[in-house]
């Protein structure tokens, strides 16, 4: 197994914050593999992460009711 060139490498964030040459579409793409939910979850994922019984307390209740509106 061969490692990629450096050119095409991921990069780790402390790697980019020390001055290391960026490749920012690789970046982006590590960002929304670790931010955003698996396409089948979808808004569903969002609704969970946001309206569940646990996690609803957390968020002001104006926006949670707001959010439920929206999805319902």
């Amino acid at each position: 197994m061969h490692s990629p060139p450096a050119s095409r490498s991921l990069l780790r964030p402390e790697q980019t914050a020390s001055g290391a040459p960026r490749v920012p579409l690789l970046l982006d793409m590590q960002l929304q593999g670790a931010l955003l939910p698996t396409v089948n979850q979808g808004p569903m994922a969002y609704a969970h992460a946001f309206l569940s019984p646990e996690n609803a307390v957390l968020h002001p209740p104006a926006k949670v009711q707001r959010l439920k509106r929206l999805f319902l």
